[in-house]
């Protein structure tokens, strides 16, 4: 018999019969090591009649580690050359956060109350998440799929400021589980969002 192993491509797993139980932490790199290919499939063939114990080691990029083993009973068909047993094995995929401190263009205070939707497209049009900024001017978006490019637009400002009218973009990747909301304050990147504060004897000002 063999075994098919569904999961996700590039995924690093160790197979483990009982009979190595009770040494378990001693012999585990005396386990069966694979790695699923670029379909995401693995067939393990040669298995004896026993039980094994299916371990992953190393999650595909942008997946959580599965923490949970997996039984592999192949008790009563090692011997068949046709019985295939499945497995499959679900890896739950990374998320991120963005970050975002907004601050007062005239005192570089925090602001609170600030609402900033967040979005998928350019256009702000599939809005995913929504950002509102707490003590000392930070708030959190919900969380997020890692590796997608999202845009940031002010939807409400701070009682006494502006509205910005421009779109923040925001690239995530694996390489954190936050990212920050960027901004450029006379051609420098910072980590903050500026807003101007009202004063009514002028328009409002351009995005800094």
């Amino acid at each position: 018999g063999y075994v098919v192993l569904n999961e996700i491509r590039d995924a690093e797993m160790k197979l483990v019969g009982y009979r190595f139980m009770d040494e378990y932490s001693q012999n585990i790199n005396d386990a069966t090591r694979f790695r699923t290919g670029e379909d995401g499939t693995v067939q393990i063939f040669g298995l004896e009649d026993t039980v094994y114990q299916l371990i992953e080691t190393e999650a595909p990029l942008g997946y959580h580690i599965t923490q949970t083993e997996t039984t592999v009973d192949m008790r009563g068909v090692a011997d068949s050359l046709s019985q295939k047993t499945k497995v499959i094995v679900a890896n739950e995929q990374n998320t991120v956060k963005l970050r975002l401190t907004k601050v007062s263009s005239d005192t570089l205070a925090g602001l609170s109350g600030a609402e900033f939707g967040v979005y998928t497209d350019e256009a702000c049009k599939n809005q995913v998440s929504t950002i509102i900024t707490g003590e000392g001017g930070v708030g959190y978006s919900d969380e997020l799929k890692y590796g997608i490019t999202y845009y940031v637009k002010e939807l409400k400002a701070p009682s006494g400021y502006y509205k910005r009218r421009d779109v923040f973009k925001v690239e995530t990747s694996e390489l954190s589980d936050v990212f920050d909301v960027t901004s450029m304050v006379n051609g420098n990147m910072v980590m903050y969002v500026l807003n101007n504060p009202v004063d009514d004897d002028d328009d409002p000002p351009k995005p800094p």
